[in-house]
C-alpha cells in the first residue's frame, strides 16, 4: 500500500471512529442545567442574616443534591447582601439566576413614578453584581396584574415602560443578559410582547394546570417553543409540584400531585421528559412555602430530604453519569 493511500485509511478510520464517538456522546450526554429556588427568609430557621450557619448548610446540600446552582429572589437579599450571597455560591461552584420582580404590579405602567422607583431598585442590584461570574442572567418577571389580563398587556405604555426597566438594568450591568420571565401569562392564551432591545432570551413556568393531577403538563412544558420561535434563548423558569390541595393563602391550585409517591413520578417524569433538551430548569423550591402554606419543597425543615428530595437526587445523578 502507497503512503498517500495509507494516509487516507488512517483519515477515514479517524472520521469514523469520530463520527461513532460523536454519535454515542450525542445521544447519552445530556445536556439540561437543573436549578433550584430557594426563598430563605420564608423559611423558619433559614434567615441567611440571623441563621448563617444553616443558610450555608443549605447551599451545600445544593450541591450535594446535584443542582448547578440556585435562583435567588431580591427581597431576600436586601439585608444579607447581594455580593456577598454571589460570593458564598461561588465558593461552592454554583451559579445563580437573579429575579428582578415588581411587588406591586396593579401599579404598572400607568405610574411613572412607581416605574422610576423599580429602575432604582434594580440597578442598585445590578451594581452589586455585575462583577459576579457566577451570576447567569437577571430574571425580570414581567410586570403582570392577574386582575386586569386583558387591558394591561394591550396598553401601548406597558412596552415602553418595560423597556426603561430593561435599559436601566442593562445600562448597569451590560455584562449579564436579561431573560423576562412570562409568570404563566401563557395559560391566558396570550403571549407578552418579546420585541425588546437588551433582552437576551425568556423563561416560561409550566406547571401542570388546575384540574390536571399526578401529571406533567406536556402542552405546557412546550410553551418554550412559543419563545425560540423569536430566535432568543429559553429556560424553565420554575416548575413544581405541591400535594396539599386548596390553601386558603392562594387563589390558584396548580402542580398537584395526590401524595408524595405521585410527586416523585411527576419529578421523574419531568426530568425524563426534557433529558435531552440543551436548556436550564428552576425547581420550585428547595424547601416548603410558607407564604402559601404549599409543600413545594424537597426537604423538610430540618434539611433531611423528603422522597421527592431522594428521587430528584437520584435522576440528577443519573443525568451526571450518563
Amino acid at each position: 500500500m502507497s503512503k498517500k493511500l495509507k494516509i487516507l485509511a488512517v483519515v477515514v478510520i479517524f472520521a469514523v471512529i469520530s463520527t461513532v464517538l460523536f454519535y454515542f456522546c450525542r445521544v447519552r450526554v445530556r445536556r439540561h442545567h437543573p436549578l433550584v429556588a430557594i426563598y430563605p427568609t420564608t423559611v423558619n430557621g433559614h434567615d441567611p442574616v440571623h441563621n448563617t450557619t444553616q443558610f450555608l448548610s443549605d447551599l451545600d446540600l445544593v450541591k450535594r443534591i446535584g443542582f448547578e446552582g440556585v435562583r435567588l429572589h431580591q427581597k431576600d437579599y436586601e439585608k444579607y447582601g447581594y455580593g456577598r450571597v454571589a460570593d458564598d455560591l461561588n465558593d461552592r461552584d454554583l451559579k445563580f439566576v437573579m429575579v428582578l420582580h415588581s411587588w406591586d404590579n396593579s401599579q404598572f405602567p400607568q405610574n411613572e413614578s412607581y416605574v422610576n422607583q423599580l429602575i432604582a431598585y434594580f440597578q442598585k442590584i445590578a451594581e452589586k453584581l455585575k462583577n459576579k461570574c457566577n451570576l447567569l442572567w437577571y430574571a425580570l418577571d414581567y410586570p403582570y396584574d392577574w386582575k386586569r389580563p386583558s387591558t394591561q398587556l394591550d396598553d401601548p405604555n406597558y412596552s415602553f415602560q418595560l423597556q426603561r426597566i430593561i435599559n436601566a438594568t442593562w445600562e448597569t450591568d451590560w455584562h449579564h443578559p436579561i431573560y423576562l420571565v412570562s409568570g404563566m401569562i401563557e395559560a391566558t392564551n396570550r403571549t407578552p410582547p418579546t420585541d425588546f432591545y437588551h433582552v437576551d432570551g425568556f423563561g416560561v413556568m409550566p406547571y401542570s394546570r388546575e384540574g390536571l393531577v399526578d401529571k406533567i403538563d406536556v402542552e405546557r412544558i412546550h410553551w418554550v417553543y412559543r419563545y425560540k420561535a423569536t430566535g432568543k434563548k429559553v429556560y424553565i423558569a420554575e416548575w413544581g409540584v405541591q400535594t396539599i390541595e386548596k390553601s386558603p393563602y392562594r387563589e390558584f391550585n396548580y402542580g398537584l400531585a395526590t401524595n408524595e409517591a405521585m410527586k416523585v413520578k411527576m419529578i421523574q417524569d419531568f426530568v425524563d421528559y426534557i433529558y435531552d433538551w440543551d436548556i436550564y430548569w428552576v425547581y420550585f423550591g428547595l424547601h416548603d412555602f410558607p407564604p402559601e402554606n404549599s409543600d413545594w419543597g424537597i426537604l423538610y425543615n430540618n434539611n433531611t430530604l423528603k422522597p421527592g428530595g431522594e428521587a430528584m437526587k437520584e435522576v440528577l445523578r443519573r443525568r451526571v453519569q450518563n
